[in-house]
């Protein structure tokens, strides 16, 4: 499960700074972007925030695989979350 999770993060920097460099962010939106990357490891939150909000402005377009990589990624960190908890 590590594997895959730290797969994900790398996927999901990828594609993230694929769209910073595609799409005309604010500095505001690029400082945002810089700290949910830099807290992907550890949380989700930030990153599924801004990927909403930027979905529902049109600021991007609206991806199904990278939305499907954010929410697994999410159901990832919550199990590990848990485990942690019981072990």
């Amino acid at each position: 499960m590590k594997e895959v999770n730290n797969e994900l993060v790398r996927h999901l920097i990828e594609e993230f700074n694929k769209i910073k460099m595609d799409n005309n962010l604010t500095l505001v939106q690029k400082e945002h972007l810089k700290t949910a990357l830099l807290e992907l490891s550890r949380t989700t939150g930030r990153l599924v925030q801004i990927y909403g909000q930027w979905t529902k402005d049109g600021q991007i377009i609206r991806d199904n695989s990278l939305k499907k990589k954010i929410d697994h990624l999410s159901t990832l960190s919550a199990t590990f979350s848990i485990l942690r908890k019981w072990l």
